[in-house]
């Protein structure tokens, strides 16, 4: 698929459009991302991003992700940029929900809640 195409696309039709992106395609997380996060701006005129990564809640899943041409931390990686991306001024990218499959209840499935770009503009307190 290519992701970073559609959202261009949608972008060009409607460059105010909300969009919201979810993700849960069996392991292909890693290269539908890519693409879309290697282009930031791009990144950035996302909404919402709801993934579910596979293959990256175990030591040993992250380990075969080698086997694939992919580094050990890849989803790390990819978060780290992600991430960077979100503090961007004027970045729209409000949340980057990672669900882990393997691991339900992982902290890390909340990490968009202390971000910058969950705060009203009106409000300085996080949403509950």
């Amino acid at each position: 698929y290519d992701l970073r195409g559609i959202v261009a696309r949608v972008r060009s039709l409607n460059a105010s459009a909300v969009v919201a992106i979810k993700l849960d395609i069996e392991g292909s997380e890693y290269w539908a991302l890519e693409p879309l996060v290697a282009d930031p701006e791009l990144l950035c005129s996302v909404s919402y991003l709801f993934v579910e990564f596979h293959s990256a809640a175990s030591a040993g899943q992250r380990r075969v992700a080698q086997s694939y041409g992919l580094r050990e931390d890849a989803f790390e990686h990819l978060k780290g940029r992600i991430h960077a991306a979100m503090e961007r001024p004027g970045c729209r990218l409000k949340i980057l929900w990672r669900s882990f499959w393997a691991s339900c209840g992982d902290k890390q499935r909340f990490e968009w809640r202390s971000s910058e770009q969950t705060r009203d503009s009106t409000s300085t307190e996080l949403p509950a």
